[in-house]
């Protein structure tokens, strides 16, 4: 589902463009790529996400246990509960 949900999305991403997809500031992303939630590649002080590796967080019980979601990520999750 996240996979269709973000198909338009290139593959990879600055810390930016993630935030602003997912509705987090740009520090929470930064905080999940320090603690290895998401992966990323520092190329000359910059961070470079993979559309993946989003995938692959926001699938985690780790990101459904978070009880700061961002509206984006509420949005999801509750569609992802009514298409099961």
């Amino acid at each position: 589902m996240l996979e269709d949900l973000l198909s338009a999305v290139p593959d990879t991403l600055t810390v930016d463009e993630v935030s602003e997809l997912t509705g987090y500031h740009r520090r929470t992303i930064l905080r999940y790529v320090q603690r290895k939630y998401i992966y990323a590649v520092n190329i000359m002080g910059k961070y470079y996400i993979s559309k993946s590796s989003i995938i692959n967080y926001l699938a985690t019980d780790k990101a459904f246990k978070n009880t700061q979601k961002s509206e984006w990520h509420e949005d999801v999750i509750l569609k992802f509960q009514t298409t099961k």
